[in-house]
Formats: structure tokens, C-alpha cells, sequence
């Protein structure tokens, strides 16, 4: 086979193409069998130039064979194709003992991205709005860069950032749409042993003069002294149900809201602060344990609520966000499910 100026034109070039371009497409095929529904680790790694770059590629060992078999004399007598089978060849081994060494670790990492997805991809949503939270810690975004909308935002399903009581807006803007809130429990790590919790749920928004919330709670451990507060706008609304609590214990009470006050009804020992609601920050609903009076360090577990007020009318979506602290202040808030410990439903009045 002679090297000419152009070896795309010939015959043994399109086999290596070939060659190069089926060997980078086995590599992109590990990524995942479901690519779709299952983006894989590489799933940045920009596809429209896979093409461009095998034949870049490719270009690239025919000009080097090419310059070798010119200008190096123990060479010339080399068959062309076999120089290039030379030079294609260490690639194609290196680029196999990598494969065959990743497979496993990034099938594991396929797998993790479908654990992720399952809750979304197994509801079959139409007309519907997902919000999706904001991570803690040094990813953005991730591990939700499937959940994407199109330039022209009618698709069956909408993907939001979970803004807070910015919310509000878009779910009244976007009101024939069913409302999900998209739950990542605990912190986002790229080990692919890391068993991630995930779960769809479903939201409801409410509109009245008053919001009733009804709380039921369970002390998870045997710290006695037990609060409720509402957290707002950088203030706190606190009542004590208890100094001498034990494991098991239940309360319950009922929390009235309305946009000039809230207050609480049923038995508490004490009540500290007092608050108005304000939008321009969530509702935290919350019951925290502590071991002492000063509640230096507690136990935390929060539904935080998205809001707003308008023409003397509450408009709020429930269930709230779950979060939990278990050795606050220097503890980490952790978004988990806190229904073992605390559940409230909402309903609006008037």
C-alpha cells in the first residue's frame, strides 16, 4: 500500500479509521449499557468530538508511518501497512490494559448514577416539576446532570433548583404541573461503594388565612430536655415540652401560622421569643434534645418549610425539606428523612 499525501482516500486508511474509531467507541460503550437512562462517570466527555478526533487521530500515525518510511532507511523496506500496524499497535495494548483494569470500577460507577436516577426514572412523570437540591460541599449540580430541560421548556418533566421561598413563583407560574421535590440524602462522594438514598416526594401547594400544623414526636435517645421552635428571617419562636424526657416518649402539639403570628397549641413548660413570619426566608419547623437546660449542643431535626404572603393569605408547600443536626452547633446539616422522629402535616384554614 503506498502512503500518499492523503491516506483518507485509500483503502488501508479507512480500515484504520475503523480500527480507531471502533476501539474508542468500545470505550465510550463501557460507560454504561443504558446511557440514556444511566449517564456514566464519563459523562462529560464531549461525544461530537469523538468522531473528529479518530480521525485526527488516525491522520496523524498515516503522516507519522509516512515520515518514517521517507526518512529513516532501515524503514524504507517495511511494508507501509505493516508500519502502521507497528505504530497502532503499543496504543492499542495500552489502551487495553486500561480497559480491561476500569471496567469493573466504572460498570460500579454506572450503577451508582442509576441508583440516583431510579426514583425519577421509575415514576414515569408527565406535567410535572421537580425541584432539585442544591448540594453541600464542592460539586455543583452533580449528581443531577441528567435531570436537564430543553431550550424550549415544555417538556413532561421540569427541572428546578430548589431556591427557598423563591419557589413560590415558579410553582404558581407553573400551577397545572404536578409538584416533587427530588430528595438526596447526606453528603455526594464519587465512591462507587457509597450506598446513595434517594426519593421522589410528592408536594402539595397550600393556600389559606392560617396554616395548621399538626406535630407528632418521638424522642429518639434518652437526652430529657426537649424544645419546638419555629426558625424565620434569622429569629426563633421556642417553647419547652419537657426537662425530664426518655427514649420513646411522644408529644404531641399543633402550631398555628398565619401572616401576623404564630403560636402553639398544647402543653408546653415555657416560651421563649416570638416571631412574624417573613418570605424572605423558609418556615423551619423543628424539635431539638439536649442533655442540659442551656442547650449548648442538641439533637436537631427540621421540616423547613417554602412560603410566601400575599393580600393577607398564607400560600405554603408542604411536606418541608428534612434536615438533620445531631451534635449542633458543630454538627452538619444533613438533608434526611426525620419522620421517625418528627411528622407534621398541614393543612390550611380559612
Amino acid at each position: 500500500m503506498e502512503l500518499g499525501s492523503s491516506p483518507f482516500q485509500k483503502p488501508g486508511a479507512g480500515r484504520l479509521v475503523a480500527t480507531v474509531s471502533v476501539f474508542d467507541a468500545t470505550v465510550v460503550s463501557f460507560t454504561g449499557a443504558d446511557a440514556e437512562h444511566a449517564p456514566a462517570p464519563v459523562e462529560d466527555l464531549p461525544v461530537d468530538l469523538l468522531l473528529p478526533l479518530c480521525l485526527f487521530g488516525a491522520q496523524g500515525l498515516f503522516q507519522m508511518a509516512r515520515l518514517l518510511h521517507q526518512h529513516v532507511g532501515v524503514v524504507r523496506s517495511v511494508p507501509a501497512s505493516a508500519l502502521v500496524a507497528g505504530l497502532l499497535a503499543p496504543c492499542m495494548a495500552i489502551g487495553g490494559i486500561l480497559l480491561a483494569s476500569h471496567v469493573g470500577l466504572n460498570l460500579a460507577h454506572t450503577a451508582k448514577r442509576a441508583r440516583v436516577y431510579a426514583p425519577v426514572i421509575n415514576a414515569r412523570l408527565d406535567d410535572a416539576l421537580v425541584f432539585i437540591p442544591s448540594l453541600y460541599g464542592p460539586f455543583i449540580g452533580l449528581p443531577f446532570g441528567y435531570l436537564t430541560n430543553s431550550p424550549t421548556m415544555n417538556d413532561p418533566v421540569l427541572y428546578a433548583r430548589n431556591m427557598g421561598t423563591k419557589n413560590i413563583g415558579l410553582v404558581q407560574a407553573l400551577n397545572s404541573r404536578s409538584l416533587y421535590y427530588f430528595r438526596y440524602e447526606d453528603v455526594w462522594d464519587e465512591d462507587p461503594k457509597t450506598i446513595d438514598s434517594t426519593s421522589l416526594i410528592p408536594l402539595a401547594l397550600l393556600n389559606g388565612r392560617n396554616m395548621i400544623m399538626d406535630v407528632e414526636v418521638v424522642n429518639p435517645g434518652d437526652k430529657p430536655n426537649v424544645v419546638t421552635y419555629v426558625w424565620n428571617h434569622e429569629r426563633t419562636e421556642t417553647y419547652v415540652l419537657d426537662r425530664a424526657s426518655q427514649k420513646g416518649k411522644t408529644y404531641g402539639f399543633r402550631w398555628i401560622v398565619n401572616p401576623a403570628e404564630l403560636h402553639l397549641e398544647g402543653r408546653s413548660l415555657e416560651q421563649r421569643g416570638e416571631i412574624t413570619p417573613s418570605a424572605t426566608t423558609t418556615l423551619n419547623v423543628a424539635v431539638a434534645f439536649s442533655d442540659t437546660l442551656e442547650r449548648k449542643t442538641q439533637d436537631i431535626y427540621e421540616e423547613r418549610f417554602w412560603f410566601d404572603v400575599r393580600d393577607n393569605q398564607m400560600r405554603i408547600v408542604a411536606p418541608g425539606e428534612n434536615w438533620t443536626n445531631v451534635d449542633w452547633p458543630t454538627g452538619r446539616w444533613l438533608e434526611q428523612d426525620v419522620a421517625p422522629v418528627l411528622r407534621i402535616s398541614v393543612r390550611a384554614q380559612g
